[in-house]
């Protein structure tokens, strides 16, 4: 077998086996990447959406809005889960916002909570760093609206069940 007949016959097939199986993994990473940008999107526009139905439905009556101030929070969990661990303080931001605000009765909430959606579009639009973020938050606050440690070692205490099998 001579060089020209080995090159032919074995490395040439070889190179296009290997070029196109690096094409077809670099067009699958890609199309992954996008997917999970665009959950990413999707999830931004429900907590978004959320956050207007809440200024929309606030009122003097407490009960009348909670349910909405439930969905906003129900919603950044679901954010949470698709944020990488970095950009966890935009979600962290939010949920002390939100809570903070409630906390101060009905005026701050409604005051806060269109700069809320207004500050999450500017991060998704990259004027805003995560850092940004976590900068803002003061510590107290954070510790008291977001569990940020579970482990599921915890099984008997979260779920109230003697130890032992």
């Amino acid at each position: 077998m001579t060089l020209a007949e080995l090159v032919a016959q074995i490395v040439l097939p070889v190179t296009a086996v290997l070029v196109s199986s690096g094409i077809a993994i670099g067009l699958a990473m890609s199309e992954r990447l996008a997917a999970e940008r665009f959950r990413l999107r999707v999830e931004i526009a429900n907590v978004t959406r959320s956050l207007t139905n809440l200024n929309n439905g606030l009122s003097d009556n407490v009960e009348d809005y909670e349910p909405l101030v439930n969905q906003v929070s129900a919603d950044v969990s679901v954010l949470a889960v698709h944020l990488k661990t970095r950009d966890m303080p935009v979600a962290i931001f939010v949920a002390t916002a939100l809570f903070t605000a409630r906390s101060n009765g009905t005026p701050a909430l409604k005051a806060s909570v269109i700069w809320i959606a207004d500050c999450l579009e500017r991060w998704q639009r990259g004027f805003l760093k995560s850092k940004d973020f976590k900068d803002a938050v003061p510590e107290d606050a954070v510790r008291e609206y977001w569990i940020d440690i579970s482990h599921p070692s915890e099984w008997a205490q979260k779920t109230n069940t003697p130890t032992g099998r």
